[in-house]
């Protein structure tokens, strides 16, 4: 008995093992079962809706198609109703703009803002040289000796010509004496070209003598716009001539600082006969105003003001200068065409860069002076960078990128004063 009871306790435990096996061969033959069950509805499901797929793939086609010929119906009708809208606003607009400018041309405002960068380049550039030259000069000290025999003096121990003050002066001198009073010489010239351009060439097709007072009598309203530009550059030629006059010596001293204000305060107060016409046209027309009142009373403080080298100062003056020349250069590219005149603007005569323009800037006054001051900020911007990158890169070039030289000849300095030359006298 003994014996036999492990021989069955394995028969029990294989018989166990089979009908456990069984059982999960047949959970798995069931589950096998099931799976292709599931397939073969699914394989039923998509070969009974295939039809019916491919039916409604054809039925939404050619809803498409018939959509796409209504649609592009509509949308021919509506492009042809925006264009002719677009057309009639365009025709209004011109006739709008054509009424409300009271004269001018892109060339008018062209000139004198390029005159202006110019000539605030030339004081800018005597600005950062004579600066660095002073600034140099007060720095300089010898460099240490190349040999015990031999030695040379620092290249910045050179007398400097910004020894004397250029700073808060109207006009600046030529680097050579025989044209050292050129700025006046060429403010007067080009003065007197621009009343030359202004009351007898400014037409070109008709070259005459352009009268304030006709001979009736009467005051000439087209010519009246020219006289005010006439008056500007007179007062540009009195600013040269009294330059010319007090480097003679011939009026008082800083005579020729008080006739720079005086210009200034009256070309601003000249530009205000332009705060008239549409609303764009004042706006920038007041930007300029502004600008040339805020040159005067810079310019007031820069050469009236008692100082030694306030250099900040006639910094801004040079800054307001460049602004108010880069302005009017984009006041008339706002308000003038490039290829017409504004008087005879049609759009039937209107070139492609002439409607580009006018879409931009007079199709929606209202969002061209919105844009007007983010135009005068970036210009503004530009200018104040630009003079900015100048003045440190004429600093850099005329002292050297390097301090170490400077350093060791201070440090060469400071042991000369302390010990005695060494003696290289021959026995």
């Amino acid at each position: 008995m003994g014996k036999r009871a492990p021989l069955m306790m394995m028969r029990r435990r294989r018989r166990r093992m089979m009908v456990e096996g069984n059982a999960r061969r047949r959970t798995r033959r069931r589950l096998w079962l099931a799976w292709m069950a599931l397939i073969a509805i699914l394989m039923m499901r998509c070969a009974a809706g295939e039809w019916d797929y491919c039916a409604r793939v054809k039925r939404e086609k050619n809803a498409v198609k018939i959509k796409t010929l209504v649609d592009r119906t509509n949308v021919g009708k509506e492009e042809h109703a925006a264009a002719a809208e677009l057309r009639d606003q365009l025709e209004r607009r011109v006739t709008e703009y054509k009424a409300e400018t009271r004269g001018g041309a892109r060339r008018g405002h062209l000139i004198p803002g390029v005159m202006w960068i110019l000539w605030a380049s030339w004081w800018h550039l005597n600005l950062c040289l004579n600066w660095a030259r002073a600034r140099l000069a007060e720095t300089s000290s010898p460099s240490p000796p190349l040999s015990p025999r031999r030695s040379r003096p620092h290249r910045l121990a050179k007398p400097a010509r910004a020894a004397r003050e250029v700073f808060g002066r109207p006009w600046f001198e030529g680097p050579h004496p025989w044209i050292s009073c050129g700025e006046p010489i060429i403010k007067v010239a080009l003065g007197s070209l621009g009343i030359l351009f202004e009351i007898w060439l400014k037409p070109p097709g008709n070259v005459c003598y352009h009268a304030l007072i006709t001979a009736r009598g009467i005051l000439d309203p087209q010519t009246a716009n020219l006289w005010v530009h006439v008056s500007m550059y007179a007062s540009i030629v009195l600013s040269g001539a009294c330059d010319l006059l007090c480097w003679k010596g011939l009026l008082p001293d800083r005579f020729d600082s008080v006739a720079h204000v005086a210009v200034f305060a009256n070309v601003g107060s000249l530009f205000g006969q332009h705060l008239t016409g549409g609303p764009l046209s004042v706006m920038c027309h007041k930007i300029l105003v502004g600008l040339l009142f805020c040159y005067s009373a810079v310019a007031a403080a820069d050469l009236l003001v008692p100082r030694h080298r306030w250099v900040p100062l006639t910094f801004m003056r040079v800054f307001f200068l460049f602004a108010l020349g880069s302005w009017i250069i984009q006041t008339g590219k706002i308000l003038f065409p490039s290829d017409s005149g504004y008087d005879s603007i049609t759009l039937a005569r209107m070139t492609a860069r002439d409607l580009e323009w006018f879409t931009l800037w007079q199709l929606n006054p209202h969002a061209s002076m919105a844009a007007v001051p983010v135009f005068l900020s970036l210009v503004c911007c530009c200018v104040f960078v630009a003079m900015c990158a100048t003045l440190v890169l004429a600093t850099f070039a005329l002292g050297g990128f390097s301090r170490r030289r400077l350093e060791a000849a201070m440090r060469w300095a400071g042991d000369a004063k302390g010990s005695s030359p060494p003696n290289t006298t021959k026995l």
